[in-house]
């Protein structure tokens, strides 16, 4: 009997007297501080079935039966409650475990204790819950955005619907698109977004049967629990299963059954201090058995354990780098948060109260900081927290919020609680409480133990959980409590507090090592995310009123002197990174400014500063509010140069409250107005750059800006910005031609998704029928439509227009193609021509392909990507390459299938066809297509190059395709199938037909099942002498070191084969150094050798040296993700080092190096005579490692031209070895120092040089 079972049948034994006392005993049970069922709902219920039903979908069904006996030892029915507490027991001991597994998450998982350093009240999850933004995600996400900072950016892309697909909790376990279901799921989001309460959710839901009916078992794994607990215990997956189970231990046979039907939820991975990168031989299978937690977890993640079951990872940004190198086939989502619609039903559920809601709503949107902030459920809570305390005062929200004013409002709505004792210790709490926030960030700390608790003095009895999250873990046998601030930017807010109060006695006591404010500020102009937003803050705390509103409420009092010292820092920061000659290029410092929100205070700062220079950022209202702000108190400003950037206008507007919206905010008019007015600065005076990638989306203001701008003489004209989403670009381009004779070729090259319509394109046929110098033209995702083309064909037409090449990518084409047409057969200069993306339809293709089979159409590439097209026009299409004569290369990505394929392989069969490049990827192609294009292989005396990645084809297609590639006419000599769903069952048909073709070079098999025993025929077909193959690609193939012997066997016979792809195989030590044996053979003639992510290690970099010392062939070599450390590296350098030694070309990203290595690859590039490329990137090499690598770049023998330092945490420190390398350094031609901190004073050093 279930639970339910057991209840129905006590309620309905009972008498009807004994049943009216059992609802009334039950309306006022408070079982274990679990909310009652409502007396009316009681009431109103007169039949057991009914009443056992709302007490199961109250309680859950476990402890609805717990509850009844209550209820009836309540009202004295003990033999009946010694009766029901004998069927539980004996329903426990014979039930089924899964549904009392089920009882007990739902039970565990009802409520939660809420993140409201006031009450600390355990809510239930369902009433506080509310849906998030999720999309997927392919890892766009940077770990080094701040959290709070990168929210308005953030924001914008939520509003973006159709950036990313919309996803679900419903729909992450779902297929795909291609049908294959996920067994990883990645849910990335920042601090505070709701990755745990998602979490949770998905676990209630799934225990109540609403969600994720496929998995029998559901398993939350805590990983801040699992880094308390010690890394040296020994424990088995088993355990940890265990420690999920109620009742005692569970049956191993009963819950691993059915491996496919477990999830297990891993919440804060970015939390675990340990390596899950293990290597596979370190890895466990056994559930059983016992091993550190760090290899039972990278088991699971790597699917050594219980393959087949599924998982689900949250984690902040900060861990992806982490956890991408130990999955494979894992599909990501990115928590965005709330939504505008869910950001009100948040307001409406914590207010309760529709005029408030109303009110705080309109207020916060029409805040662009505040309205971003939103999308993080505990910050949209403190900002409800905020104005509730507000309205509660009865202040109108009409001004708006400064970041720091929130959170010196939210403090002191803590300070209202308690009597005046209380309020008198909470002031050295307080102090001792900001103590402990700058040290954790010094310290990188967001968890504080006990211990570390009781150090600083924070174990008040009330105070502690005002101001901290407790979250209590379990540590084996015992729960142990850590404490966090609500979110990582109130620890950041309470640091700056820190560092602004005046007379900190009770920290001196502690003795901790916090550092003081000059070493803040230098971290904030070394670009540390840490610091930023304290900085922002400690400005924000010294604005007058924020100041005196904090004495007032808390009695903590600002020093002056911190006032004294940020205006000392900003006036010398011209000197620093923070100002390179005069100009701010750190839209930081501007946010900061703004805090301070004092005139005076702002012109001192910037009086000795001279411009603005801003790159690729987006800057949204806010921003440019914050601008407009600081402009104005600018008198020395000379230069406002924006490259890069996005000027977005956002409307916030209430749109369910009536009345006008408030446009006063709108910080696009406030900054054009600041820029232009006469009695702030003249906008035509001023040095205004505006950089050709730059967007502006000025509505209402551009023909100003234009106007000012065309007429301003100091535009540099290799600066100029075309690229506007507006109609009165035309007007900017055609004046600037005629007052300053612009070279208009390099500036109209690129005009990718500008927001271009038709209105332009008569003024841009203009400048394409004068121009001599154009070639290149690229309009690209801008809505021209038909009638734009009629209009910039005129000018394409026109006898000066030399352009060679020209993209319509996305330009909602599709009747235009007569025009094209025309085109095509009256321009002889028109080379290639781009059209993907555009809905041609049968008609606009037909039309195309009379305009390639005029005699005088010289166009020599075509790119068509989904044209809508039906089957008979590609009989036209055909047709067309059985006539043009200049035709070499054709790229299409549609449904291919026949009869398409058949109708197309007929013109390109034709003798007169002279196609020689032929791409057809992710076509829908399948072993049927094939035939076809065998065909064509043993007839075409032209095709060189056929690609055909991304298709069906399967082993019977390459069969097909083989027959073709052995006729003794086949002149193709490149053929990549990759991702075709092949196996090892074709790899005979391949060594088959190598061993007969003489043309085929380039063969790319990668990315397919091919496995050792498909390789292993392969090979045969490698070393037969007729073979003439110089490139293949078996990266991906599933192989492992049993076939390297094969392999190295073909290196040692092969006089053609110049280049071997590897990459992504599990090949290991053991592998690699049967494969050492053939590249150290005399015959070996191989030049390339790829092998990056191949689980390489030390032991075999002996074996790789030894290679190097004897290859006389051996050019490149990537080695990148293999754990190849420092020691590995060393041994490696010996061979670079030989004179014998040959290596152009090395590859090391992310091989866990340090600067332990650098001295001996300096030692390498004063030696080595042949070295040209070295990519280091993902190395933890840092500032010191650089300066042991400058040692070998300023040596005279160094022959290096291409350096890659992509994410080596290098700063502004290395910068001057760089520099001097660049300036004496000839050879070095290359440098690649993306995802590094430079910063402006190193990126100054770097250009100067």
């Amino acid at each position: 009997m279930t639970s339910w079972d057991i209840l129905l049948e006590a309620v309905e034994d009972l008498a009807l007297d004994t049943f009216k006392k059992f609802k009334l005993k039950l309306s006022h049970i408070d079982y274990e501080g679990t909310h009652n069922l409502s007396r009316g709902l009681l009431e109103e219920t007169n039949d057991s079935v009914r009443l056992a039903d709302h007490m199961r979908e109250h309680y859950g069904p476990d402890i609805a039966v717990e509850v009844a006996i209550c209820v009836l030892e309540g009202i004295n029915q003990r033999d009946a409650a010694a009766k029901l507490k004998q069927k539980k027991q004996q329903g426990e001991e014979t039930g089924d475990y899964r549904q009392k597994y089920r009882d007990h998450v739902a039970r565990d998982f009802r409520t939660f204790k809420e993140v409201n350093a006031c009450l600390r009240e355990n809510v239930t999850l369902s009433s506080r819950y509310t849906k998030l933004v999720m999309v997927t995600n392919s890892l766009g996400i940077s770990e080094q955005e701040h959290e709070v900072l990168s929210l308005r950016e953030r924001r914008a892309e939520v509003g973006m619907e159709d950036a990313h697909p919309a996803l679900t909790v419903e729909t992450l376990f779902q297929p795909d698109e291609r049908g294959q279901v996920p067994q990883i799921i990645v849910l990335v989001g920042g601090a505070g977004i709701g990755k745990t309460v998602t979490a949770r959710k998905i676990m209630l839901d799934w225990a109540r049967g609403a969600i994720y009916a496929q998995f029998d078992y559901a398993f939350y794994i805590n990983c801040r629990e699992i880094d308390l607990s010690q890394q040296a215990d020994m424990l088995s997956l088993m355990d940890l299963i265990s420690a999920c189970c109620p009742y005692g231990k569970a049956s191993p046979e009963a819950i691993l059954a059915s491996p496919e039907k477990l999830l297990f939820i891993i919440d804060g991975f970015d939390e675990l201090r340990f390596s899950l990168d293990q290597p596979e031989n370190k890895l466990c299978s056994d559930c059983g058995e016992r091993k550190p937690v760090e290899i039972i977890l990278s088991s699971l993640f790597q699917k050594t354990l219980l393959s087949q079951s599924s998982l689900l990872i949250t984690t902040r940004p900060t861990g992806l780098r982490r956890l991408k190198w130990c999955l494979k086939e894992e599909r990501y989502a990115k928590i965005m948060g709330f939504s505008d619609a869910e950001k009100e039903e948040y307001f409406y559920k914590f207010f309760r109260d529709e005029e408030k809601a109303i009110k705080a709503i309109t207020f916060v949107k029409r805040n662009d900081t505040l309205f971003a902030m939103c999308l993080v459920p505990i910050l949209c809570w403190t900002i409800c927290t905020v104005l509730e305390q507000e309205l509660n005062e009865g202040k109108d929200l009409v001004r708006t919020f400064r970041t720091t004013e929130l959170y010196v409002r939210y403090l002191s709505s803590l300070f209202k609680h308690g009597s005046d004792d209380l309020k008198q210790d909470m002031k050295t709490f307080l102090s001792r409480l900001c103590c402990m926030a700058a040290d954790g960030i010094w310290k990188q700390k967001i968890l504080f133990h006990e211990k570390e608790i009781e150090v600083y003095g924070l174990n008040h009895p009330v105070l502690l959980s005002l101001f901290l999250n407790e979250s209590v873990l379990r540590n084996h046998m015992k729960h142990v409590s850590v404490y966090s601030f609500l979110h990582p930017s109130f620890q950041e807010f309470f640091a700056a507090l820190f560092y602004a109060l005046e007379n900190n006695e009770e920290t001196e006591e502690l003795g901790t090592p916090v550092k003081g404010i000059k070493k803040v500020l230098e971290k904030y102009s070394e670009y540390d995310t840490n610091w930023i937003l304290v900085v922002q803050f400690l400005f924000g705390l010294l604005n007058e009123e924020t100041s005196e509103y904090l004495m007032e409420r808390t009695a903590c009092k600002i020093s002056p002197r911190v006032k004294e010292d940020l205006l000392k820092w900003l006036q010398i920061g011209r000197r620093s990174t923070l100002c390179s000659g005069g100009v701010i290029s750190n839209l930081n410092v501007f946010h900061c400014l703004f805090e301070i929100q004092e005139e005076t205070f702002v012109s001192n700062a910037l009086e000795h500063s001279t411009g603005i220079v801003l790159k690729d950022c987006t800057l949204s209202q806010y921003d440019q509010m914050v601008l407009s702000f600081c402009v104005k108190q600018w008198t020395g400003l000379e230069y406002f140069h924006l490259e890069g950037c996005t000027v977005a206008l956002e409307d916030h507007e209430n749109k369910f409250v009536p009345g006008p919206p408030d446009r006063s905010h709108q910080g696009a008019v406030l900054l054009l107005k600041a820029l232009i007015a006469d009695d702030t600065i003249g906008f035509l005076g001023c040095k205004c750059t505006l950089s050709a990638h730059t967007q502006f989306f000025f509505r209402q203001y551009s023909q100003v800006l234009l106007c000012s701008a065309a007429l301003n003489p100091f535009i540099p004209q290799s600066g100029l910005m075309l690229g506007i989403a507006l109609a009165q670009v035309q007007e900017l381009a055609l004046g600037l031609v005629e007052r300053h004779e612009v070279c208009m070729g390099p500036l109209l090259k690129r005009l990718w998704w500008c927001r271009l319509t038709n209105a332009i394109c008569g003024d841009l046929a203009t400048v394409l029928g004068t121009s001599q110098s154009l070639r290149e033209l690229d309009l690209g995702a801008n809505d021209l439509g038909d009638h734009g083309l009629q209009l910039l064909c005129e000018g394409l037409k026109h006898p000066s227009c030399q352009l060679q090449m020209l993209r319509l990518v996305g330009c909602q084409l599709a009747s235009s193609c007569g025009d094209l047409a025309v085109l095509l057969s009256t321009k002889q200069s028109l080379k290639e021509l781009q059209l993907e993306g555009n809905e041609l339809g049968d008609p606009g293709l037909q039309l195309l392909c009379e305009g390639l089979k005029h005699p005088s159409c010289q166009l020599q590439t075509l790119r068509l990507l989904n044209p809508k097209i039906g089957s008979t026009c590609y009989g036209d299409l055909g047709a067309a390459l059985s006539t043009n004569q200049s035709l070499r290369e054709l790229e299409l990505i549609d449904d291919l299938r026949d009869p398409r394929v058949r109708l197309l392989c007929e013109g390109l069969k034709h003798p007169s066809c002279q196609l020689q490049k032929l791409w057809l990827r992710w076509c829908q192609l399948d072993s049927a297509c094939c035939g076809d294009l065998a065909a064509v292989l043993s007839t075409s005396q032209s095709l060189r190059e056929l690609d055909m990645h991304g298709n069906e084809l399967g082993d019977p297609g390459l069969r097909l395709l083989c027959e073709g590639l052995k006729h003794p006419s086949c002149q193709l000599q490149m053929l990549r199938v990759f991702q075709c769903e092949l196996t090892g069952a074709c790899c005979g048909d391949l060594a088959t037909m190598l061993s007969i073709n003489q043309s085929l070079r380039e063969l790319d098999l990668g990315d397919n099942e091919l496995g050792d025993p498909g390789v292993r025929l392969l090979c045969e077909g490698l070393k037969h002498p007729s073979c003439q193959l110089r490139m293949l690609g078996l990266w991906h193939c599933q192989l492992t070191s049993t076939v390297c012997g094969d392999l190295a066997a073909v290196l040692s016979t092969s006089q053609s084969l110049r280049e071997l792809d590897l990459g992504d195989n599990k090949l290991g030590d053991h592998g690699l150094q049967l494969l050492c044996e053939g590249l150290k053979h005399p015959s070996c003639q191989l030049q390339t050798l790829r092998l990056w992510h191949c689980q390489l290690t030390s032991a075999v970099c002996g074996d790789l040296a030894a290679v190097l010392s004897t290859s006389q062939s051996l050019k490149e070599l990537d080695l990148g993700v293999n754990e190849l450390g420092d020691p590995g590296l060393q041994l490696l350098c010996e061979g670079l080092k030989h004179p014998s030694c040959q290596l152009q070309t090395l590859r090391l990203w992310h091989c866990q190096l340090t600067s332990t290595v650098c001295g001996d690859l300096a030692a390498v590039l004063s030696t080595s005579q042949s070295l040209k490329e070295l990519d280091l990137g993902a190395n933890e090499l840092g500032d010191h490692g650089l300066q042991l690598l400058w040692e070998g770049l300023k040596h005279p023998s160094c022959q290096l031209q291409t350096l890659g330092l992509r994410m080596c945490m290098l700063t502004s420190t290395c910068c001057e070895y760089l520099a001097t390398v660049l300036s004496t350094k000839l050879s070095v031609k290359h440098l690649d120092l993306a995802f590094n901190r430079p910063r402006e004073s190193g990126e100054q050093l770097l250009l100067e040089s």
